[in-house]
Protein backbone atom coordinates (compact mmCIF):
# COMPACT_ATOMS: atom_id res chain seq x y z
CA UNK A 1 0.00 0.00 0.00
CA UNK A 2 1.32 3.44 -0.93
CA UNK A 3 0.38 6.40 1.24
CA UNK A 4 0.08 10.08 0.46
CA UNK A 5 1.54 10.64 3.94
CA UNK A 6 4.47 8.74 5.51
CA UNK A 7 3.40 5.81 7.69
CA UNK A 8 4.76 5.37 11.19
CA UNK A 9 7.20 2.43 11.52
CA UNK A 10 6.25 -0.44 13.79
CA UNK A 11 8.28 0.08 16.98
CA UNK A 12 10.54 -2.24 18.90
CA UNK A 13 10.43 -2.45 22.67
CA UNK A 14 12.77 0.51 23.12
CA UNK A 15 10.81 2.61 20.66
CA UNK A 16 7.28 2.22 22.03
CA UNK A 17 7.40 5.50 23.94
CA UNK A 18 8.26 7.53 20.83
CA UNK A 19 5.57 5.70 18.88
CA UNK A 20 3.05 6.44 21.64
CA UNK A 21 3.99 10.13 21.48
CA UNK A 22 3.53 10.17 17.69
CA UNK A 23 0.09 8.53 17.88
CA UNK A 24 -0.93 10.78 20.77
CA UNK A 25 -0.05 13.84 18.70
CA UNK A 26 -2.14 12.61 15.77
CA UNK A 27 -5.03 11.77 18.11
CA UNK A 28 -4.85 15.11 19.92
CA UNK A 29 -4.90 17.07 16.63
CA UNK A 30 -7.53 14.77 15.07
CA UNK A 31 -5.19 14.17 12.13
CA UNK A 32 -6.83 12.38 9.19
CA UNK A 33 -4.46 10.51 6.86
CA UNK A 34 -5.37 9.60 3.28
CA UNK A 35 -3.92 6.26 2.17
CA UNK A 36 -3.74 5.59 -1.58
CA UNK A 37 -3.29 2.21 -3.31
CA UNK A 38 -2.13 2.75 -6.88
CA UNK A 39 -2.24 -1.02 -7.43
CA UNK A 40 -6.04 -1.03 -7.00
CA UNK A 41 -6.73 2.62 -7.76
CA UNK A 42 -8.44 3.11 -4.41
CA UNK A 43 -7.96 5.28 -1.37
CA UNK A 44 -9.30 5.49 2.15
CA UNK A 45 -8.76 7.56 5.27
CA UNK A 46 -7.53 6.73 8.76
CA UNK A 47 -7.39 8.44 12.12
CA UNK A 48 -6.61 7.45 15.71
CA UNK A 49 -9.19 7.20 18.49
CA UNK A 50 -8.57 6.72 22.19
CA UNK A 51 -9.86 3.77 24.16
CA UNK A 52 -11.31 4.23 27.64
CA UNK A 53 -8.20 3.44 29.68
CA UNK A 54 -10.14 2.82 32.89
CA UNK A 55 -12.83 0.33 31.97
CA UNK A 56 -15.50 -0.52 29.44
CA UNK A 57 -18.68 -2.15 30.75
CA UNK A 58 -16.72 -3.18 33.85
CA UNK A 59 -13.94 -4.89 31.85
CA UNK A 60 -10.44 -3.42 32.09
CA UNK A 61 -8.95 -2.09 28.88
CA UNK A 62 -5.68 -3.66 27.67
CA UNK A 63 -4.73 -1.06 25.03
CA UNK A 64 -4.67 2.73 24.60
CA UNK A 65 -5.57 3.63 21.01
CA UNK A 66 -7.36 2.18 18.04
CA UNK A 67 -7.21 3.13 14.38
CA UNK A 68 -10.30 3.93 12.36
CA UNK A 69 -10.41 3.03 8.65
CA UNK A 70 -13.15 4.79 6.72
CA UNK A 71 -14.35 6.60 3.60
CA UNK A 72 -13.10 4.23 0.85
CA UNK A 73 -13.29 5.59 -2.70
CA UNK A 74 -11.81 5.27 -6.17
CA UNK A 75 -8.91 7.45 -7.29
CA UNK A 76 -9.76 9.77 -10.19
CA UNK A 77 -9.48 7.92 -13.51
CA UNK A 78 -7.54 10.85 -15.00
CA UNK A 79 -4.47 9.77 -13.02
CA UNK A 80 -3.95 6.48 -14.89
CA UNK A 81 -3.53 5.08 -18.39
CA UNK A 82 -6.10 2.66 -19.83
CA UNK A 83 -3.81 -0.38 -19.41
CA UNK A 84 -3.34 0.50 -15.71
CA UNK A 85 -7.08 0.91 -15.19
CA UNK A 86 -7.70 -2.63 -16.50
CA UNK A 87 -5.11 -4.07 -14.07
CA UNK A 88 -6.57 -2.07 -11.17
CA UNK A 89 -10.04 -3.38 -11.91
CA UNK A 90 -8.78 -7.01 -11.77
CA UNK A 91 -7.00 -6.35 -8.47
CA UNK A 92 -10.10 -4.72 -6.96
CA UNK A 93 -12.16 -7.75 -7.97
CA UNK A 94 -9.68 -10.10 -6.26
CA UNK A 95 -9.65 -7.91 -3.16
CA UNK A 96 -13.46 -7.75 -2.99
CA UNK A 97 -13.67 -11.51 -3.51
CA UNK A 98 -11.26 -12.10 -0.61
CA UNK A 99 -13.16 -9.64 1.60
CA UNK A 100 -16.46 -11.34 0.78
CA UNK A 101 -15.02 -14.80 1.54
CA UNK A 102 -13.74 -13.62 4.93
CA UNK A 103 -17.07 -11.97 5.72
CA UNK A 104 -19.07 -15.08 4.84
CA UNK A 105 -16.75 -17.30 6.91
CA UNK A 106 -17.42 -15.07 9.93
CA UNK A 107 -21.13 -14.99 9.14
CA UNK A 108 -21.34 -18.81 9.21
CA UNK A 109 -18.81 -19.34 12.02
CA UNK A 110 -19.85 -20.42 15.52
CA UNK A 111 -16.90 -18.50 16.95
CA UNK A 112 -18.66 -15.18 16.35
CA UNK A 113 -22.20 -15.48 17.75
CA UNK A 114 -24.46 -12.49 17.41
CA UNK A 115 -23.49 -11.56 13.83
CA UNK A 116 -26.99 -11.98 12.44
CA UNK A 117 -26.38 -9.94 9.30
CA UNK A 118 -23.63 -9.86 6.70
CA UNK A 119 -22.98 -6.23 7.59
CA UNK A 120 -22.28 -7.20 11.22
CA UNK A 121 -19.99 -10.03 10.10
CA UNK A 122 -18.09 -7.70 7.76
CA UNK A 123 -16.94 -5.61 10.75
CA UNK A 124 -14.80 -8.53 11.93
CA UNK A 125 -13.02 -9.07 8.60
CA UNK A 126 -11.08 -5.76 8.74
CA UNK A 127 -11.55 -5.22 5.00
CA UNK A 128 -13.12 -2.15 3.42
CA UNK A 129 -15.86 -3.33 1.07
CA UNK A 130 -19.43 -2.46 -0.02
CA UNK A 131 -20.64 -4.22 3.15
CA UNK A 132 -18.07 -2.57 5.40
CA UNK A 133 -17.14 1.06 4.77
CA UNK A 134 -15.72 1.57 8.28
CA UNK A 135 -13.82 -0.60 10.73
CA UNK A 136 -11.57 -0.19 13.78
CA UNK A 137 -8.25 -1.85 14.59
CA UNK A 138 -6.78 -1.85 18.09
CA UNK A 139 -3.11 -0.78 18.32
CA UNK A 140 -2.02 -3.94 20.13
CA UNK A 141 1.72 -3.23 20.25
CA UNK A 142 1.06 -0.37 22.71
CA UNK A 143 -0.27 -2.32 25.73
CA UNK A 144 -1.63 -0.22 28.58
CA UNK A 145 -0.25 -2.54 31.29
CA UNK A 146 3.41 -2.00 30.39
CA UNK A 147 3.26 1.65 29.29
CA UNK A 148 1.34 2.74 32.39
CA UNK A 149 4.40 1.70 34.46
CA UNK A 150 6.66 4.11 32.54
CA UNK A 151 6.49 7.63 34.10
CA UNK A 152 7.46 9.30 30.79
CA UNK A 153 4.50 7.64 29.05
CA UNK A 154 1.79 8.74 31.50
CA UNK A 155 1.22 12.21 29.91
CA UNK A 156 0.45 10.46 26.60
CA UNK A 157 -2.16 8.04 27.96
CA UNK A 158 -5.54 9.81 27.60
CA UNK A 159 -7.52 10.37 30.79
CA UNK A 160 -10.73 12.34 31.29
CA UNK A 161 -8.95 15.65 31.87
CA UNK A 162 -6.82 15.23 28.75
CA UNK A 163 -9.81 14.20 26.66
CA UNK A 164 -11.66 17.32 27.84
CA UNK A 165 -8.63 19.47 26.94
CA UNK A 166 -8.53 17.89 23.48
CA UNK A 167 -12.22 18.55 22.91
CA UNK A 168 -11.71 22.22 23.80
CA UNK A 169 -8.67 22.32 21.51
CA UNK A 170 -10.66 20.92 18.56
CA UNK A 171 -13.87 22.83 19.33
CA UNK A 172 -12.92 26.10 21.03
CA UNK A 173 -15.87 28.06 22.45
CA UNK A 174 -17.05 30.74 20.05
CA UNK A 175 -17.50 34.10 21.69
CA UNK A 176 -20.39 36.01 20.17
CA UNK A 177 -19.54 39.59 19.21
CA UNK A 178 -21.44 42.35 20.93
CA UNK A 179 -24.19 44.04 18.95
CA UNK A 180 -22.80 47.25 17.44
CA UNK A 181 -24.44 50.68 17.82
CA UNK A 182 -26.32 49.64 20.95
CA UNK A 183 -27.21 53.25 21.80
CA UNK A 184 -28.45 54.09 18.30
CA UNK A 185 -32.22 54.61 18.63
CA UNK A 186 -32.75 55.54 14.98
CA UNK A 187 -35.97 53.86 13.75
CA UNK A 188 -36.37 52.28 17.21
CA UNK A 189 -39.99 52.04 18.37
CA UNK A 190 -40.20 51.10 22.09
CA UNK A 191 -43.86 50.10 21.77
CA UNK A 192 -44.71 46.81 20.00
CA UNK A 193 -47.21 47.03 17.15
CA UNK A 194 -49.82 44.84 18.85
CA UNK A 195 -50.15 47.37 21.72
CA UNK A 196 -50.88 50.13 19.22
CA UNK A 197 -54.13 48.45 18.15
CA UNK A 198 -57.31 50.44 18.79
CA UNK A 199 -58.78 47.88 21.20
CA UNK A 200 -55.67 47.89 23.43
CA UNK A 201 -55.45 51.59 24.17
CA UNK A 202 -56.43 51.11 27.83
CA UNK A 203 -53.80 48.40 28.35
CA UNK A 204 -51.16 50.59 26.69
CA UNK A 205 -52.01 53.47 29.00
CA UNK A 206 -51.45 51.25 32.07
CA UNK A 207 -48.19 49.81 30.75
CA UNK A 208 -46.71 53.01 29.31
CA UNK A 209 -44.83 54.05 32.51
CA UNK A 210 -43.08 50.68 32.61
CA UNK A 211 -42.13 50.36 28.95
CA UNK A 212 -38.35 50.86 28.53
CA UNK A 213 -37.38 53.69 26.22
CA UNK A 214 -34.11 52.01 25.23
CA UNK A 215 -33.16 48.64 23.73
CA UNK A 216 -32.89 45.65 26.10
CA UNK A 217 -29.95 43.20 25.89
CA UNK A 218 -28.67 40.17 27.78
CA UNK A 219 -25.83 40.60 30.29
CA UNK A 220 -23.10 40.08 27.68
CA UNK A 221 -24.92 42.46 25.32
CA UNK A 222 -24.79 39.95 22.47
CA UNK A 223 -28.55 39.33 22.18
CA UNK A 224 -31.25 41.97 21.83
CA UNK A 225 -34.77 41.47 23.23
CA UNK A 226 -36.99 43.50 20.87
CA UNK A 227 -40.27 45.10 22.02
CA UNK A 228 -43.02 42.47 22.16
CA UNK A 229 -40.68 39.51 22.76
CA UNK A 230 -41.18 37.21 25.76
CA UNK A 231 -38.13 38.64 27.57
CA UNK A 232 -39.35 42.18 26.85
CA UNK A 233 -42.74 41.37 28.41
CA UNK A 234 -40.95 39.81 31.38
CA UNK A 235 -39.04 43.08 31.89
CA UNK A 236 -42.25 45.17 31.66
CA UNK A 237 -44.22 42.92 34.06
CA UNK A 238 -41.38 42.96 36.60
CA UNK A 239 -41.36 46.77 36.54
CA UNK A 240 -45.11 46.85 36.95
CA UNK A 241 -45.01 44.39 39.87
CA UNK A 242 -42.22 46.32 41.61
CA UNK A 243 -44.17 49.60 41.36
Amino acid sequence: MASSLPLLPRPGKEDKLSYLKAIHKKWFNNTITTVTSHRRGTEYQTKYLHLDCASFNGVSRRHIFCKKYFNPSLVSLDHYQKKTLIKQDKRRRRYDKKAKALTMSVYHSRKFPGHNTIKQAAKVSHHLSPHNRTFYKVIKHLPLSSLSRIPEALPYIPIREQISTRDKHLNPPIKKPQIPNQNDLTNFNPIPDDLLAEDRKDQLAKLLPFIPRVQIFNNSRTIEFPPGSSRWWEYVNQGKKAH
